[in-house]
């Protein structure tokens, strides 16, 4: 966001596809995640965030119940960066992106 100097929602969702598309890709649930990026913290940020494309292993949720949620639906690869932010600790972390690249981000506060 630094690039663009612009404040920038954004949203991922997923609900189930309409047929005959449901029966090539189901969707488990519906799920949707919102972040608010700003290029410079607000009063109220809760963490600065450092993103590259990388191709390491991605990561998991520490909560294993959660984890079956990733490969079913696709916008809960945002339970992860929610869970470092959450933790309120510097991190790094990699999430799934297309294949084989990830999304390397530094989360810092």
């Amino acid at each position: 966001m630094s690039a663009q100097g612009t404040a920038t929602a954004l949203i991922a969702y997923d609900i189930d596809y309409p047929p005959p598309l449901c029966a090539v890709r189901a969707i488990a649930a519906s799920f949707a995640i919102a972040l608010v990026l700003q290029p410079e913290p607000g009063c109220n940020a809760l963490a600065r965030l450092t993103v590259r494309l990388d191709t390491g292993d991605p990561d998991r949720v520490a909560h294993p119940d959660l984890n079956g949620m990733l490969s079913s639906i696709p916008a809960a690869q945002g339970l992860i960066l929610l869970e470092a932010i959450a933790a309120r600790r510097r991190t790094t972390l990699n999430v799934s992106y297309l294949q084989p690249q990830t999304l390397h981000i530094e989360v810092s506060q």
